[in-house]
């Protein structure tokens, strides 16, 4: 008995040694897994790098060519051609593509642009113009977005509405954007009369006055323009549809009212009677109108 238990004492050692000694192989597989891992990937990340750096200049071409899209009309494409040409700094790939597409924004005409890359050698610019909607002074057009357009004045657009202002301090680009917002404002009001703003003009004095496309003049003064403009649209509805061709100009320079001075010539008495502000008797015009 007693070697019976000798030998299972043994035994039972050695199996006890066995699974210590697999314990200690599997731990030290782990921790050699565990550190190939990150070595590995830093291996690839610096090879990957490394062919990056490597290929980059073969890959990198000088740009031959560019591609300009869109529907010109008033836009100098030379000029657009210029600007990009002088900006285009380092190779394809290298080009900052965002200073690129500034520059060819401040051209004239241009409201906005988009600029890609096509490998191997070109860029394609689509270049979108701007839409005139008003003439400003003679120095050029305000667009859509009341931006100041500097550029010559051309025949085919006589038909947009004229804006001017003779005020000495009054910037192209503050003055126009000024002017738009006053005429979109008085214009909305006389369209419902079947009407539109033809020129609306600023004086020396910063009054402002309009003409609409029938010919008529109205002033407005310096500020509340919008009553101004109601006042003489009330007085000018009250006529009857045949008088009011023969209205030459409406005064609506006044606290209560406006005055209207008709086309023909007039003697003194009529005159008179004419110039006395419509709908209040009362109604006196300002010393220094506004």
């Amino acid at each position: 008995m007693s070697a019976s238990r000798a030998i299972n004492a043994r035994n039972h050692g050695a199996s006890r040694a066995g699974i210590n000694k697999k314990s200690r192989s599997s731990g030290t597989l782990k921790l050699l897994k565990s550190g190939l891992k990150p070595f590995l990937l830093t291996v690839f990340l610096g090879l990957l790098g490394y062919g990056v750096y490597w290929i980059s200049p073969k890959l990198n071409w000088p740009v031959e060519h560019v591609v300009l899209e869109g529907d010109f009309r008033w836009l100098n494409q030379s000029a657009v051609h210029k600007a990009i040409t002088e900006n285009l700094v380092g190779d394809l790939l290298s080009i900052d593509i965002k200073k690129l597409r500034e520059e060819i924004r401040q051209v004239p005409w241009v409201e906005s642009a988009e600029v890609s890359r096509v490998y191997p050698d070109s860029l394609v610019v689509g270049v979108k113009e701007e839409r005139p909607v008003a003439q400003w002074n003679d120095q050029g057009y305000i667009s859509s977005r009341g931006e100041f357009i500097e550029s010559p004045i051309y025949a085919e657009l006589s038909g947009l509405p004229q804006l001017s202002s003779s005020l000495q301090s009054v910037d192209g680009a503050q003055g126009a954007r000024d002017a738009i917002e006053i005429y979109h404002l008085l214009n909305s009001a006389v369209l419902v009369s079947g009407e539109s703003i033809h020129a609306l003009t600023q004086d020396a004095s910063g009054g402002w006055s309009m003409i609409w496309e029938s010919g008529l003049e109205v002033d407005l003064g310096r500020s509340n323009h919008l009553k101004r403009v109601r006042y003489a649209l009330a007085a000018w509805s009250r006529l009857p549809v045949q008088e009011r061709q023969k209205i030459g100009e409406i005064d609506a320079r006044y606290d209560n009212g406006v005055a209207i001075r008709v086309r023909q010539i007039q003697t003194d008495d009529e005159l008179a009677t004419d110039r006395k502000p419509a709908g209040n008797s009362s109604a006196a015009k300002t010393d220094n109108p506004v």
